[in-house]
């Protein structure tokens, strides 16, 4: 009930229910308020049909993906179906919602009444698209998202690490190519420690798909993206003199189509990504 009551909202409480949890198709207006001519005098849609309207003139008789925040779930998208449904006589209108989490801001939900909340410009002007990005891809879609200081600090340290990852990366690929032009033979036979690598970079690609069918797990893809540059640090630790480029490339070549994939561009300019690769 406590629900029903904050969905109808102050401006659309209808009085006169038979049931507590109907809910207004049209509302008659007060004086002052907006009003239309109808068959049931001058009035006003209720909120929750407006969207059925809207939705409907766009998509027809049914879709497949409806989204909104977590707190439409229940009443509003519950009357947007049954009314909808009446209306079309179909039994799904609806094949798939997605119910976004809230954003909160060190704990507390942001809100204009407890004056905790961050305009986007205000978000820019302290961080870079990129790390907003990141951030939000470091938290499950559906989940609410903290924007607290210790996650902006993961956020960054990530960052860094992909950074420092690339430029590394890019310095073996030219050290290689002109070992290659001063005519120095580099064996093409992998040892063990590369063919250790090649094993974690099939691992991380079973990892990040099943993250992403496992209801759009960003959070998990991004780690197993950290694993596999983890894998690749310590390769090139361990190795020494006897390194192999061509498995490296492999891995920053799966890693930058998955960043790509997320939004993150992997052009110099915006990731940092210095690796040019084709």
């Amino acid at each position: 009930m406590e629900l029903i009551e904050d969905g109808e909202g102050s401006l659309t409480k209808a009085e006169g229910k038979l049931n507590p949890s109907d809910f207004a198709l049209w509302k008659s207006s007060k004086p002052g308020e907006p009003f239309w001519d109808s068959p049931w005098g001058k009035g006003r849609p209720g909120w929750h049909i407006e969207c059925s309207v809207m939705a409907s003139d766009f998509v027809g008789e049914g879709m497949d993906i409806h989204s909104g925040g977590i707190d439409l779930a229940f009443p509003h998208h519950d009357n947007e179906l049954a009314q909808s449904e009446a209306h079309f006589d179909c039994k799904q209108w609806v094949n798939y919602f997605l119910h976004t989490g809230h954003l909160h801001i060190e704990g507390q939900k942001m809100s204009k009444s407890l004056k905790n909340f961050i305009t986007i410009d205000e978000a820019l002007a302290k961080y870079s698209s990129r790390q907003l990005r990141l951030t939000f891809a470091l938290v499950q879609w559906n989940n609410n998202l903290d924007f607290k200081e210790s996650l902006l600090h993961e956020v960054r340290s990530i960052e860094s690490t992909l950074n420092k990852f690339f430029k590394n990366i890019r310095a073996l690929k030219l050290d290689n190519e002109h070992k290659v032009e001063s005519g120095v033979i580099i064996s093409k036979k992998f040892s063990k420690l590369e063919k250790k690598l090649l094993d974690d970079l099939s691992v991380a690609k079973l990892k990040v798909r099943a993250a992403f069918c496992d209801n759009l797990a960003t959070p998990f893809a991004v780690r197993a993206l950290m694993d596999l540059v983890n894998s690749s640090n310590t390769y090139i630790s361990g190795v020494g003199a006897d390194i192999r480029v061509d498995p490296l490339i492999q891995v920053v070549k799966y890693i930058t189509k998955i960043l790509n994939i997320l939004g993150f561009q992997t052009r110099q300019d915006q990731l940092g990504c210095v690796v040019q690769l084709p």
